[in-house]
């Protein structure tokens, strides 16, 4: 029971950093608010995002269409809010691929040492040296377009980071007093590991994915801009960038509306993660 009162103390003392953090507060308001955009796609949808309106070619912001028509008379504003759903869906899902796989290397790497900790860092040295958008490109051109299929790139490809997060974390705390325990008492070492290590070095990963989805994003908009990301009709931000980059003069809004998206939604994982981080801060007092 005191336990339990000591877990909720801890959580009410982080909510309560949290909260006091204005930039962190607003961010979390913007993702909440996207969130629920995300959710609530298709009751949001004006219009069909795959409807075309010949009659209504390049139409500007205003009137029947609240953000304007792109080339093929879409409506933007659907295009935007269910291309909110694919970048989230694909950022967020990105990012639990990449901390579950980096994790778990990291996991076993930082644990055990030795032989087994220098195969696990020479491995990740090696696929590090490839700049991160070139491996997901890479990753995009072997695992094919799609959802799945980026998300699968982008979380491969972003290991490497949640690894080394993980190993440095267990190398901190697994020498503590409590592991010592556990192994004297013959605990066998997944239980340690899942019980005792995972627990006391997830916060620092915690940190990272709350401001890996934000890069995430990006990248995925990188992926759509160069045209190896989600396939049409399907609207996805950095697709429409790609898309209106041929009528920026005449039809600036094109690119300027999706590159707000994009920017705003970066944004707001970043201050909700800084402020995360400060939060979690146990050098940090009330």
């Amino acid at each position: 029971m005191k336990r339990q009162n000591r877990k909720k103390s801890q959580a009410a003392i982080v909510m309560k950093r949290l909260f006091r953090n204005k930039t962190a507060v607003i961010g979390m308001a913007v993702i909440i608010i996207l969130l629920l955009i995300a959710i609530f796609a298709e009751q949001l949808m004006p219009y069909d995002y795959a409807f075309q309106d010949y009659y209504a070619l390049f139409q500007p912001p205003g009137g029947d269409y609240l953000l304007g028509t792109d080339h093929l008379g879409r409506d933007l504003l659907s295009r935007l809010i269910y291309g909110c759903r694919i970048s989230l869906v694909i950022g967020l899902f990105s990012v639990i691929l990449s901390a579950l796989i980096g994790g778990a290397l990291g996991c076993v790497a930082g644990y055990y040492g030795g032989m087994t900790d220098n195969l696990i860092m020479r491995f990740l040295d090696v696929y590090q040296s490839v700049p991160a958008f070139v491996l997901a490109l890479a990753m995009s051109s072997v695992f094919g377009y799609g959802v799945p299929m980026t998300i699968l790139a982008l979380g491969i490809s972003g290991m490497s980071g949640y690894a080394r997060m993980m190993r440095g974390s267990i190398m901190t705390i697994k020498g503590a007093e409590y592991i010592e325990a556990a192994r004297a008492v013959k605990g066998n070492d997944l239980h340690i590991i899942l019980k005792h290590i995972i627990p006391n070095a997830i916060s620092p990963m915690i940190v990272n994915m709350s401001m890996g989805v934000g890069n995430a994003i990006l990248m995925v908009s990188m992926l759509g801009f160069v045209g190896m990301g989600v396939p049409a009709p399907t609207p996805e931000w950095g697709a429409m960038l790609a898309a209106g980059r041929n009528y920026m003069r005449d039809s600036g809004y094109l690119v300027v509306i999706p590159g707000i998206a994009i920017v705003i939604t970066v944004m707001a994982f970043n201050l909700f993660g800084d402020g995360l981080r400060d939060a979690l801060d146990p050098k940090l007092k009330d």
